[in-house]
């Protein structure tokens, strides 16, 4: 991408074009009904439920996911997930459900270990976590926690900048984001795991608890790079999302001065950290610029870690719909862009968090094409009106909006 477009890019979220929606956040459940934050949302494919993820309890060193069903959250946890490290930024992360869930039940959790335990008495505190799952046979409801099989792992000795995100792609390949451990060289260097965004099939084959796609970027590990790499050059990919047109749509956390988000087919893309904190000052043709990228900002005007989120969806969100809805850690304001024009078209929808300015966490979308929003208290489906249910209310998936 040309620099002008850096340059309209922050010229523009200063200049937020206000087009306030009829929107509204319906919380799912009551504050109190967590046993820790919510931390990610998602669903299985063609299933009507809610899967929330919540980060963990430091006391216990436990996290439990949490099912939502019709607009009621449920009592009992899906699964309670053991020896979690909690220091820093570590946690119960996200998770992922495989295509074929319906029939084979599986599922795949991110998280970050504490101490040795019975899937690998050699793990270090701060150990990243791929675990595959599958769910009980007498009851959906349930996971089976004895089928537990450790996919991936790797050591990861900083207590921030773990990455997180974990989502199966259009193409049926798992993809997952680890941080630089920082350390912004490790984005630079191929033959690290860190500041990458990483694709795997977790089915396991040959010396791996995993198999490598064929057309993975570095699947022959030219020069030592290693085959998992999809993206490099990251600082912390704490979200992610595949857009409509089965785009990566990457929210990497700044440093000092910028936020920025990554949009399009970034199969062995390099996106220039730590040479290049957004768009680069000088180009470089080895480096890829980011889609859209913003200023930090301090108090009260605070911006200092962008949350990626999710083209919405759902047809009832009319002026949402299409739109790709994102936010700040630090601001309580939502915010959308047009990932389908130069310079994102920034848009305030007029979506302000009441629970806390410093609050939001996530976003996440079902199987019937709704949104949600994450925050440390609670989670909430963005909803068409005051008077719209809790539960999504459509019966199946909607047609792919055009990105907008």
């Amino acid at each position: 991408m040309k620099r002008w477009l850096g340059i309209f890019c922050v010229t523009v979220f200063g200049l937020w074009a206000s087009s306030a929606s009829a929107a509204t956040l319906k919380p799912l459940a009551s504050s109190g009904d967590w046993t820790s934050e919510p931390i990610f949302a998602t669903a299985p494919p063609n299933d009507g439920r809610v899967f929330v993820v919540e980060r963990g309890n430091a006391a216990s060193h436990q996290a439990s996911i949490r099912i939502v069903e019709d607009g009621v959250i449920q009592t009992e946890p899906f699964l309670t997930v053991p020896n979690v490290d909690l220091t820093g930024e570590r946690g119960l992360l996200s998770m992922a459900f495989a295509p074929d869930y319906a029939t084979s039940g599986l599922f795949y959790v991110f998280w970050v270990a504490r101490e040795d335990d019975s899937l690998d008495s050699s793990t270090s505190a701060g150990d990243i976590r791929i675990v595959e799952f599958r769910r009980s046979e007498s009851n959906p409801d349930l996971a089976d926690p004895s089928s537990a099989r450790l996919v991936f792992k790797t050591p990861h000795s900083a207590t921030n900048h773990n990455g997180g995100w974990m989502a199966f792609g259009p193409d049926g390949n798992l993809y997952f984001t680890i941080g630089d451990n920082a350390a912004g060289s490790n984005a630079q260097d191929l033959t690290k795991i860190f500041g990458k965004v990483l694709r795997i099939d977790p089915a396991g084959a040959g010396p791996l608890d995993y198999s490598i796609p064929s057309d993975n970027p570095y699947a022959e590990s030219p020069g030592g790079a290693l085959p998992e790499v999809f993206t490099s050059g990251l600082r912390n990919p704490f979200r992610a999302s595949f857009a409509p047109d089965g785009d990566l749509v990457i929210g990497d956390v700044g440093q000092n001065t910028t936020e920025e988000i990554d949009v399009g087919d970034l199969a062995g893309k390099n996106m220039g950290w730590p040479t290049c904190e957004g768009f680069c000052d000088t180009p470089d043709p080895l480096l890829t610029d980011p889609f859209f990228e913003y200023a930090q900002q301090d108090p009260p005007d605070s911006l200092c870690a962008v949350l990626g989120g999710y083209v919405v969806r759902d047809p009832d969100l009319t002026g949402l719909t299409g739109r790709y809805l994102y936010g700040d850690l630090c601001n309580a304001g939502l915010r959308t862009l047009n990932l389908a024009v130069a310079g994102g078209d920034p848009v305030d929808p007029g979506i302000t968090l009441s629970d806390g300015a410093y609050s939001l966490r996530s976003f996440g979308e079902d199987s019937r094409g709704c949104t949600y929003v994450v925050t440390s208290q609670n989670v909430y489906r963005v909803a068409a009106g005051a008077s719209s249910p809790v539960a999504c209310p459509h019966s199946g998936p909607p047609p792919d909006p055009p990105v907008q």
